[in-house]
């Protein structure tokens, strides 16, 4: 007896359907993970956004909220403004220029016009501002503040009594704010010891006559035993501009790209004369927009936000910041155009074929919008 067996393979047919089963399992594979690519590159760039945004807004409000610090004196309208001495000063008055608004026109103008000192880059330079967008102006003495010894005359240097030069950071050229809770004074930096902090009349000024002066309004320093732990002090001068600027640069769609930027001092290097440009901060940001609270007088006693421009935006007596920006991807990362409406302090950004005042561009770039609402703890 014999035994024989027969070998078989698949049939056309079933090889079809196992194929066919084998790319609808390929296929489901591929569309999960290409959505959850999507979701996690979408969840990725929302999280870079938020943080970039909260970044922005910190710095800024930051700066809001201390602006016209000036020690232990009362400036602005409850008390004496710091006088200003330094020929190299953002300002010649504390008081109107603690915090301030600017409008960038079409033509680059600011209105009003930008801190003593600086002057934007020019349109086409990497930092140009944006017009149509806000600008930012806070200048303050520094919270870090160090106490000093009683000056015996009006033009002695100011010495510091418990810390030294290199401690405060201080050089040549600073800007310096001193201030005993009767009177303050910013003053150039003419020269620095281990401790001191000359003032010369090289780089200082009589304010009233405006001739070279290198002595300071009056004895700063402790005045009576006990005085010295708390009031008198010495501290840095600090002045921040924040705006939106052109970074020079393209995204691979071949879009410009936009950031926010800050010019602090010095503005110009007094050793050699050159322009020290603004340092861009956040990559992204596309518009900055403010609405200052105006305090207005007895009997109204109320306070009315209006637009930097506004003539009824009166230097020092701007009691309260509202501050709105727009933040957006670098790259495309949706699937459909942005047609959302954002607002900022008061300022509503429609979709538009291009960016203007009051429009973004129409794109496939994810956007949030960033709004606060801030008081000037020094007025």
């Amino acid at each position: 007896m014999s035994c024989q067996n027969r070998q078989t393979g698949f049939s056309l047919i079933e090889l079809m359907v196992a194929m066919l089963i084998g790319i609808m399992v390929t296929g489901g594979m591929v569309t999960v993970f290409s959505g959850s690519k999507r979701s996690s590159v979408l969840n990725t760039t929302l999280t870079e956004l938020q943080e970039s945004a909260r970044f922005t807004m910190g710095a800024m409000i930051t700066d809001i909220r201390l602006a016209g610090f000036q020690g232990c004196t009362p400036a602005a309208n409850h008390g004496s403004p710091a006088v200003v001495l330094a020929a190299n000063a953002p300002t010649a008055n504390l008081q109107d220029s603690a915090l301030t608004g600017h409008v960038i026109e079409n033509d680059g103008d600011w209105n009003p016009p930008p801190p003593l000192g600086f002057t934007p880059p020019a349109a086409g330079e990497p930092g140009a501002p944006v017009p149509g967008t806000h600008a930012l102006s806070a200048q303050y003495g520094s919270p870090e503040t160090y106490r000093i010894e009683r000056m015996a005359t009006q033009f002695d240097p100011v010495k510091l009594s418990s810390a030294t030069v290199k401690d405060m950071g201080v050089v040549e050229n600073d800007l310096v704010l001193v201030s005993d809770c009767q009177a303050a004074n910013i003053f150039t930096v003419s020269a620095t010891g281990p401790d001191t902090l000359a003032h010369a009349a090289s780089v200082n000024r009589n304010p009233a006559t405006g001739g070279a002066d290198g002595r300071l309004t009056t004895t700063f320093g402790p005045r009576y035993p006990g005085d010295d732990r708390m009031r008198p002090r010495v501290m840095r001068f600090e002045a921040n501009i924040y705006y939106v600027g052109m970074t020079g640069r393209t995204n691979t769609q071949g879009e410009e790209v936009l950031a926010l930027f800050r010019q602090s001092l010095p503005y110009v290097l007094p050793s050699t004369g050159d322009v020290v440009p603004p340092v861009e901060m956040v990559e992204g940001i596309t518009d900055l927009h403010l609405r200052l609270g105006v305090e207005l007088p007895p009997p109204d006693d109320e306070v009315r936000f209006v637009s930097p421009e506004d003539v009824a935006a009166t230097p020092g007596e701007i009691g309260s910041v509202e501050v709105g920006i727009l933040i957006e991807s670098f790259d495309y990362v949706s699937d459909k155009a942005d047609t959302r409406s954002y607002s900022i302090a008061g300022k509503t950004l429609q979709a538009g074929g291009n960016r203007s005042a009051s429009t973004y561009r129409t794109d496939k770039r994810m956007r949030i919008a960033y709004n606060a609402s801030v008081d000037i703890r020094n007025r």
